[in-house]
């Protein structure tokens, strides 16, 4: 995937290059990241274990998990997360260091796919082959990863607004093609449809990067697509198997953090991406069922029971203050 900004600083490589003999070296130059690694691969493991629903007591809970360590280096982390079961691919800019890393995992009997290139230069990937069930997924995470990636790059410090149309001028390739990430949210994501009550859809009827969307749409994507800001839902990762499970427990996450039921049950106080995309939940009486479906609480839903459902629904700000979820 390429971005129109480079993420490679040229200095900063120059200087772990410099270095790269001493990456396995627990007292040499990298002595700090040997110390921390331990903390840092306990804090994955927990991660992924309870995200995927993985067996803790296992010795290899990453089995059958295809894992991306970017900014690999010597290969610290992507060793361990090779062990515990992960087909781990690595990538680095600096060459020396996956020279390194290559070496070491070959004399530790590890297969870990090392490769000398910038997260950016992931654009030859074929999206073509992907069966129905894995676009959505697919195009979830690599939303999510650029939503991160922009934010790095264009140097967003305070909200994504700070620095023009974000999502409109983020751009990058993707199995041979450019997209905005308005492309990817309104042209794959929601079926190509237009962003936030506008009147254009973002790809052309003949554009062929609609051939690689999902083929149905899911209202609960608004729920799975990390926006960077303080209203947005967290930044999570999805997978082909259990992605109907996934998808709701993201919805039902959002939705609980967010839903006020006034006093009295006068107003249901909903995120305002229900009032830009009304249409994607069948309209003002969708997005009530929707919402009322999904309240956690007994006493909400016992106050929404006893006006029959017919309770007001009133839309929330979007802070777009950048998070830190």
């Amino acid at each position: 995937m390429r971005e129109t900004r480079a993420t490679v600083d040229p200095e900063e490589i120059a200087r772990f290059a410099a270095r790269a003999e001493a990456w396995w070296d627990p007292e040499g130059s990298f002595r700090p990241l040997h110390r921390l690694n331990p903390v840092r691969l306990g804090f994955i493991r927990e991660q992924l274990v309870a995200h995927f629903g993985r067996n803790v007591s296992s010795l290899r809970p990453f089995e059958g998990l295809s894992l991306l360590d970017i900014g690999c280096g010597g290969g610290l982390i992507a060793e361990p997360l090779a062990r515990l079961g992960g087909v781990v691919t690595g990538i680095d800019a600096d060459a020396e260091a996956i020279d390194v890393a290559r070496a070491h995992a070959e004399a530790t009997g590890l297969s870990i796919d090392y490769r000398a290139a910038a997260a950016e230069s992931l654009a030859g990937f074929d999206c073509s082959p992907l069966g129905i069930g894995q676009r959505l997924p697919f195009w979830l995470n690599v939303y999510n990863a650029l939503v991160l990636q922009a934010v790095v790059a264009r140097g967003v410090t305070d909200s994504v607004r700070s620095v023009g149309d974000f999502y409109g001028e983020s751009k990058y390739e993707v199995g041979g093609y450019e997209f905005s990430l308005d492309d990817i949210e309104h042209g794959l994501l929601r079926a190509n449809e237009p962003a936030r009550r506008g009147a254009w859809r973002p790809l052309r009827g003949d554009d062929p990067r609609q051939r690689l969307a999902p083929i149905l749409f899911d209202e609960r994507v608004h729920f799975a697509m990390y926006s960077a800001c303080r209203s947005s839902p967290w930044l999570e990762t999805f997978t082909e198997a259990g992605l109907d499970v996934q998808l709701e427990s993201a919805t039902r996450r959002y939705l609980t953090a967010h839903i006020r039921l006034d006093p009295g049950c006068k107003a249901l106080r909903v995120p305002k991406v229900f009032d830009w995309y009304e249409a994607d939940f069948g309209g003002a009486d969708g997005v009530r069922s929707f919402v009322i479906a999904r309240l956690e609480r007994d006493e909400d839903i016992e106050a929404v029971d006893r006006k029959g459902g017919r309770v007001a629904v009133k839309y929330l700000e979007y802070d777009w203050s950048l998070n830190s979820r």
